[in-house]
């Protein structure tokens, strides 16, 4: 199965995931021997029942041929569930009690890229768990044994548990993009049971993207579902990422709003049944968000980026929701603690439902004005060498900040970050103020920083 020059590529293993280009960084090869090794890590638990799905990419298919042959002669009984969202098999795997789950998928990555996402009983793997698959590797530390393989349709089973929380009651009209991604394959199944007039656009599962990128926490992705919003006439949209676990929504004046905006109205939901309940959010979140949990009675906690990360502190705190600002959103009020897009999307839908509810925008508009830049992506080399850089240039000119994952400088009149990607080779920058001018002000106070390496916001 191996060619005898191939080396493994240890740079896929990332904090949260398993993620690199197809073709040069990841390959059928490193697909079959990670199949090997988890599976064999799962037999040193006893463990042997897996559910596994993937996305609508192009190499999708060959990397799953490779992972099942791996997974399969180290002992793994295997559960096809198709080209799902990871959701899905986040939902098989833990609603349906299996011992573990892997999921086919870059996620919000360019097409070029794919990836793994995995579980065992129920916890997503990270950091020193995912290099662990890597040393396993290396030393070809595998169990040989035969597994299983059968196929299982979950579709209708998870289309009814996301609405058993939907409670609206005036119809809306809603314009759903799914970006040619995993989502259309479940999409449907949903909106169909929901009040009002539902209409998807970019619904065809493509691998190519025709359409535009599939990933709503970057603005140009979102310039054509803004469009049918404006001409349809529709209450708002919503857009899903390639794997449909990151959310973004547009309203019908065209602003667009990010994974924290979208936390703001959900954590009402959330915390109006349920007070002083505790609520996770990323770094890279507004400061007005964390304010707004604070005054309608829940208790924010800051915590690392990533959706591994999130969960982990979830449990950890007994925490009833989580929003990162890159569309990450987590129940576990009603749901199951992970981030489904198309869940949060439901319960959206019904918090603007109600009979009594005011519009989306008229809710939006009442939130405190803030002046920020979008998640911005500056692809370098070694960004989390450059982080560690300028951290120790800060210290060493006597300011401080949060360090819990990257850098966030915070003082009175707004605050600026720099942190290394989980996913991608590129430091991600954010900045916020209370006016336009110390908007400026932050963007340029963090770009004297990143002047040296002939980088900037």
């Amino acid at each position: 199965m191996i060619d005898g020059d191939f080396k493994f590529n240890t740079a896929i293993l990332r904090a949260s995931d398993i993620r690199g280009v197809y073709g040069s960084e990841f390959c059928s090869d490193s697909a079959y021997l990670l199949g090997k090794a988890f599976a064999s890590k799962m037999a040193k638990q006893g463990l042997v029942k897996l559910c596994l799905g993937r996305d609508g990419r192009v190499s999708s298919p060959m990397i799953h041929e490779a992972l099942v042959k791996g997974l399969i002669e180290s002992g793994v009984d295997i559960y096809d569930i198709g080209v799902v969202t990871t959701p899905m098999m986040y939902y098989c795997a833990i609603a349906k009690e299996f011992d573990a789950g892997i999921m086919i998928t870059a996620s919000h990555n360019p097409k070029e890229y794919n990836g793994l996402k995995m579980l065992i009983k129920g916890q997503s793997l990270l950091g020193e768990e995912i290099r662990e698959l890597g040393q396993m590797i290396e030393h070809l530390d595998f169990i040989t044994s035969e597994g299983k393989y059968q196929e299982l349709d979950i579709s209708e089973e998870y289309a009814l548990r996301l609405l058993k929380d939907y409670e609206g009651e005036k119809p809306l009209k809603i314009i759903w993009d799914c970006g040619n991604g995993a989502a259309g394959a479940i999409l449907s199944k949903v909106v169909s049971q929901i009040k009002g007039e539902h209409i998807i656009i970019n619904g065809e599962v493509d691998g190519n993207f025709p359409s535009h990128h599939p990933d709503p926490s970057e603005p140009k992705n979102m310039s054509q579902l803004i469009e049918e919003v404006k001409r349809r006439e529709a209450d708002f949209g919503i857009a899903f990422d390639g794997d449909a676990d990151r959310i973004g929504v547009a309203l019908p004046d065209g602003e667009i709003l990010y994974g924290d905006d979208i936390t703001m109205f959900l954590a009402e939901d959330v915390v109006k049944n349920n007070p002083l309940a505790k609520i996770i959010v990323d770094v890279k979140v507004s400061q007005r968000l964390i304010n707004h949990i604070k005054e309608i009675g829940g208790l924010p906690i800051v915590w690392k980026t990533g959706h591994s990360f999130i969960k982990r502190k979830m449990l950890e705190e007994k925490a009833l929701l989580a929003g990162e600002m890159s569309g990450h959103i987590f129940f576990a009020d009603k749901y199951y603690g992970f981030d489904d897009a198309i869940y949060s999307a439901v319960r959206l839908v019904s918090m603007f439902s109600k009979d009594n509810a005011k519009s989306i925008s008229e809710r939006y508009s009442q939130f405190p004005r803030m002046y920020n830049l979008p998640e911005i992506r500056i692809e370098v080399d070694k960004a989390q060498e450059i982080i560690d850089e300028i951290k120790q240039k800060m210290i060493s000119g006597g300011r401080s900040f949060c360090d819990l994952d990257g850098i966030r400088f915070i003082d009175d009149s707004g605050w600026w970050l720099l942190r290394s990607s989980n996913t991608q080779p590129a430091i991600i920058a954010r900045c916020e103020a209370c006016s336009k001018d110390t908007l400026a002000e932050k963007i340029a106070d963090a770009n004297q920083y990143l002047a040296p390496y002939n980088i900037k916001i």
